[in-house]
């Protein structure tokens, strides 16, 4: 259920914004010189963010791209995207939330590939952490609890036990962890990778797999139905999803990877026959994929 609340109402948006791009990009941005093409984009970008907040640092990464592709209309698409971001990051996140008593996100959530790479460096080299660094680090992590659980896939097991206050901690942590990865830049990288292999290697524990509905969230909220009906369904869905991955070429459409090689390959695929500009439009894409590379899972993907 939180999938389909975080992710599925934010796709019609995605949709817009990509025929939008096509649409940039086919009249060679000359559709930026419409006033209602701008507020059309504006509008959209603004949605984006309401829905799916991570949005934000796509659509800001994408901008970028616009405004060097089409210098003409420069102007007005800053107007329009960096505008929604001024709009949802100072308006909306900055006082109509606080005003509202709503609780801003944790910091450590952002935290995720630091913490997974303070963790592996503290079990691999135990005995290579100065006083001060272990200080730093312990004020922030669960060095005792949470470290040992050290999952290389998966986030959680260790940011789940850091500390949800960061005021004051999070300057003389972050100088731990850098320090910290300057003498073992070998094992930051094997911690990063190890999260997003998984973007990129075909394996079982990446498929695209298909959840019962009595499968309740990390609040213990769970759909309801009869057993018969969820045994029944359950049978259904492994015969068609079984099948399905037996027939060549079908079952590696199951891969989360493949979705990451096919749309790279077409994106090279469509610059060498029309030059880099006609990527422009596809990086908030790129944008997408680089927040999954920061996120606290490896990828796995379950609908």
């Amino acid at each position: 259920m939180r999938s389909t609340c975080k992710d599925v109402s934010v796709e019609p948006f995605v949709l817009l914004y990509g025929t939008m791009m096509f649409r940039l990009c086919a009249s060679h941005g000359r559709a930026a010189q419409s006033g209602r093409f701008c507020a059309g984009l504006f509008a959209v970008a603004l949605m984006m963010m309401l829905t799916r907040k991570p949005a934000m640092y796509a659509l800001c990464f994408a901008a970028l791209f616009l405004l060097l592709g089409y210098p003409g209309v420069r102007a007005r698409l800053a107007g329009a995207l960096l505008g929604a971001a001024a709009v949802f990051a100072v308006l909306y996140n900055g006082l109509l939330l606080p005003a509202l008593g709503v609780i801003p996100g944790e910091t450590r959530e952002m935290l995720s590939v630091p913490f997974q790479q303070t963790a592996r460096c503290l079990l691999a080299y135990p005995d290579d952490v100065t006083e001060s660094e272990m200080r730093a680090v312990s004020a922030v992590l669960d060095v005792e609890n949470g470290v040992p659980n050290y999952d290389p896939r998966l986030a959680d097991p260790v940011k789940d036990t850091s500390s949800p206050d960061l005021s004051g901690r999070l300057g003389p942590y972050m100088k731990a962890w850098l320090s910290m990865g300057m003498r073992h830049p070998g094992v930051y990288l094997d911690a990063w990778l190890n999260m997003i292999y998984g973007y990129f290697y075909p394996s079982d524990s990446n498929t695209i797999v298909c959840l019962t509905l009595n499968s309740p969230d990390a609040g213990g909220v769970a759909l309801r139905q009869s057993p018969a009906l969820s045994d029944a369904r359950l049978e259904l869905h492994n015969r068609i999803y079984f099948t399905l991955r037996r027939i060549p070429g079908v079952g590696w459409l199951f891969y989360v990877d493949s979705v990451v090689w096919v749309f790279l390959l077409l994106l090279a695929a469509l610059i060498l026959r029309d030059g880099l500009r006609a990527a422009v439009p596809y990086m908030f894409f790129f944008g997408t994929l680089g927040i999954c590379l920061l996120s606290p899972r490896a990828a796995k993907s379950a609908i």
